[in-house]
């Protein structure tokens, strides 16, 4: 098996992911990393229990792959430990995909993985794919914790980290970071990390310019000193040593941190954000930036001078948005944030603020709704990031009434904006019985320039999933003209409002939307199946 794996990879495409496992994961927990996709066939995912972040945790990861080809694919997914030792029991291959077809690799259910394996995860094909990762874990109480983030195949020597916290303690509420770097090169990594500190969060000082570099020392595979990252290996940070695990810089301590990695091979670096003590379920997860320090701000890289985010919400539901902004270069840069929208029950009533930004050399900032009193009550719509030079966007979404639903999705550069998103988690009240209306999805999305859209939209339920309801193959099309922003409901009681143009009973499948103009979209997964964290954000697939 890892003999095909070795044949496929050299053509077009290989995802190496950094396996990230929850902090105060115990020994016996269930974990690695991998890539899932966007299909059509959606996995089995949302009824699975997650967990909360404790010292019994037990976490695992599950990969949903597509063809995104008009060919058949071999898909290959390969394990290796931190150190980059492939594990040959553990290699899965998946010979004759079907166009548009996907496979779930499911590490819970990997026989050729120890409990509590915890490292990197090679996807390769001879076609294009997409992947989405989905970690789940599993904790004191049964609570869930729950995330989800694209796997790409891009890689960077330097990479972009808007949010990175390490036992931020603000009002009583802990947030921790986790995050690790494969190295996706063919020879060792040296690589060093930079923090700087957000001025004002946390313990850091309000007037910032905190800096702290962290290499380690020099070495015969490092002889100018960095991290030593086998290829096909990884290193992960966090707050505090584990077995797994390198603590971050003790001056890190309560502070929320933007950071900058810089490696002598290309790397790909996974984030994790989570609640620290108190039982907490909260769990995000993003893709680290990748910055061209060449070309920056091109279609190659992750950051723009125009940031498109697709969503913005102040009490919709309870639900609210900050934004992470990095500034990976060595100078001040000045900006905006432009939020545009309506109010949630008064759709006529049109909103647009302009906030003026300033971000530190190399630094970041965070801007949550709750900082403007400009924006009102209800607002929800969309916004785009401006800034003298290209800069990294972050999104996160949380909810005042339900402290443990924590989500995150990467701002999209409007130079990559498209005329069509495609999302393979669509569900619609699966596993629903009773007063539970089960798994939901949503879609979120911007129209580039702010204007008019018409939006072509197709899903497909997959009737081989197996859920109850969803037996019958069927094909839901729609057209809908929208302006500025709208968000989809699946779970809506309104056929126009979730892009179905039907009321299902039940459906578990993908979607594809087609416009007429370049937009920027995410995707949502909320449920109610569940205590914990039932909420996790992804970015389209273009």
């Amino acid at each position: 098996m890892t003999g095909l794996g070795r044949r496929v990879r050299p053509h077009p495409l290989a995802f190496l992911i950094g396996l990230l496992a929850l902090l105060a994961l115990a020994a016996g927990s269930t974990s690695a990393s991998v890539g899932a996709s966007e299909s059509a066939r959606g996995p089995r995912l949302p009824f699975q229990v997650n967990a909360s972040l404790s010292p019994e945790s037990k976490e695992h990861t599950a990969i949903l792959v597509q063809n995104n080809s008009r060919q058949a694919a071999t898909i290959v997914m390969d394990f290796h430990t931190p150190g980059g030792v492939l594990i040959p029991l553990a290699s899965e291959i998946h010979t004759e995909v079907p166009p548009w077809g996907t496979r779930t690799f499911n590490q819970a259910l990997n026989q050729g993985l120890l409990p509590g394996f915890r490292g990197v995860g090679v996807l390769s094909s001879d076609r294009p794919l997409n992947a989405l990762l989905m970690r789940e874990a599993v904790g004191t109480g049964n609570a869930r914790s729950y995330a989800v983030h694209n796997a790409y195949a891009d890689s960077g020597v330097r990479v972009a980290l808007p949010y990175v916290a390490n036992q931020l303690d603000e009002d009583g509420t802990v947030t921790n970071t986790r995050f690790s770097i494969a190295n996706a090169g063919l020879d060792v990594a040296c690589v060093t990390l930079t923090y700087e500190l957000v001025p004002g969060r946390g313990a850091a000082s309000s007037n910032g310019g905190t800096t702290l570099v962290s290499s380690d020392v020099a070495s015969e595979s490092c002889p100018d000193g960095g991290w030593v990252i086998p290829a096909a290996g990884q290193v992960t940070l966090a707050p505090e040593q584990g077995t797994l695990a390198t603590a971050m810089p003790s001056g890190t301590v309560n502070a929320l941190m933007s950071v900058m990695v810089d490696s002598t091979q290309p790397v790909t670096v996974a984030v994790d954000i989570y609640g620290g003590g108190n039982g907490s379920s909260r769990l995000a997860s993003y893709n680290g930036f990748i910055v061209d320090k060449d070309r920056p701000g091109t279609t190659e890289d992750d950051i723009s001078r125009r940031v498109v985010m697709p969503l913005a919400q102040k009490s919709v539901g309870g639900y609210w948005t900050e934004y992470a902004i990095a500034n990976p270069w060595g100078e001040a840069i000045s900006g905006s944030i432009v939020y545009q929208g309506t109010i949630d029950g008064d759709p006529g009533r049109d909103v647009l603020v302009t906030v003026q930004i300033e971000l530190p050399a190399g630094g970041g900032i965070t801007h949550s709704v709750y900082d403007s009193d400009e924006l009102p009550e209800g607002f929800e719509g969309w916004a785009m990031v401006y800034a003298d030079r290209p800069v990294a966007a972050l999104l996160l979404r949380a909810n005042s009434d339900d402290t443990d639903s924590f989500a995150a999705a990467n701002g999209v550069p409007k130079g990559r904006t498209t005329q069509s998103a495609k999302f393979p988690l669509v569900f619609r009240n699966v596993h629903g019985w009773q007063d539970q209306e089960g798994t939901n999805s949503w879609i979120g999305i911007a129209v580039a320039d702010g204007g008019k859209a018409e939006l072509e939209i197709v899903a497909v339920n997959n009737p081989e999933a197996g859920i109850k309801g969803c037996e019958v193959l069927a094909l839901f099309q729609t057209t809908i003209t929208i302006e500025g922003s709208f968000v989809f409901d699946q779970g809506a009681d309104d056929k126009d409002a979730t892009g179905l143009g039907a009321l299902p009973t039940c459906m578990m499948g993908g979607m594809v939307i087609r416009s007429n103009k370049p937009i920027a979209a995410i995707g949502g997964v909320t449920s109610d199946l569940q205590v914990g964290d039932n909420d996790a954000l992804y970015n389209a697939f273009p």
